[in-house]
């Protein structure tokens, strides 16, 4: 299988694409061609062109969470594409979102009216979904261990305007099933990645895991050194063979951390990046 990054927050090391605050990634599986999220912009699909993929061709758009960063691409991704169905939580219609990262509240929100203009073409859920014989859209089930402490940050807004922590019911993972394998794709990883992967595990019945793909949200300024190398410790422990990438919402000394334990095994990935599996 090929993996495309077609955007993230690292730059390429092809000057001709851009980068942001975001993500957006291009695989083929069971015979369909999907992107896992939109990015920040529409640049994820001026890359795409770049990159050699049809946007047009796409059957399915899965979204990760509501955050403006994976779903603000939309508008483009309609303008190139008009028969992909797009799979989100149904809370996406509903929740507002919110930040104070950078010492102010702002608005994570999607674009809902956009969505409700193209309500035909989602496919809106609340629970697991076998997209195929392989493909699996999978709901965290699991808080064996703490989600990251950048989640802090992150809040939802009611009608009233009053703040509530952000709960990641929303968060879809996608685990794909090769050779009694899994490849796991979690864009942000705010459910944490040792529950989301044991909720793939038991969503599909299959336990060993060959990839983990996507941001794992540890900030800099909010996850400790010992908190890092535990969860670094955790991963080597319990998943010895798995190939970690990962980019987009993880701190620059996180990844260093990561890399320092699990060595071969973890791997940084950036706008235009081409991972094989």
């Amino acid at each position: 299988m090929t993996v495309s990054i077609l955007i993230d927050n690292q730059a390429a090391t092809d000057k001709s694409l851009q980068h942001e605050h975001g993500l957006s990634i291009y695989f083929e599986a069971d015979g369909r061609r999907i992107m896992l999220d939109t990015g920040l912009t529409g640049a994820a699909m001026r890359n795409a062109k770049a990159m050699g993929i049809d946007v047009s061709t796409i059957d399915s758009l899965i979204l990760s969470h509501g955050h403006v960063d994976h779903t603000g691409g939309l508008e483009s991704f309609f303008q190139q594409n008009d028969k992909a169905t797009i799979y989100a939580s149904r809370y996406i219609l509903t929740w507002n979102y919110s930040s104070n990262h950078h010492g102010h509240q702002h608005s994570l929100n999607p674009n809902q009216a956009l969505i409700r203009q193209h309500l035909h073409r989602f496919c809106l859920l609340d629970n697991n979904l076998q997209l195929s014989q392989h493909i699996h859209l999978v709901f965290n089930r699991f808080h064996i261990v703490s989600s990251p402490k950048g989640n802090k940050y992150l809040s939802l807004v009611s009608s009233q305007g009053t703040l509530s922590p952000y709960r990641a019911e929303d968060e879809l993972s996608v685990a794909i099933l090769e050779q009694q394998q899994l490849h796991i794709f979690a864009s942000c990883s705010h459910n944490g990645i040792l529950n989301i992967i044991r909720s793939c595990q038991a969503a599909t019945g299959v336990s060993d895991v060959a990839t983990y793909i996507g941001g794992l949200h540890l900030l800099d300024d909010a996850e400790s050194d010992s908190s890092l190398q535990a969860l670094a410790t955790d991963i080597q422990q319990h998943y010895p063979n798995m190939i970690l990438h990962t980019g987009h919402c993880t701190g620059s000394h996180a990844k260093s951390t990561l890399q320092q334990v699990l060595g071969p095994n973890c791997h940084i990935f950036y706008t235009g990046k081409v991972i094989q599996l």
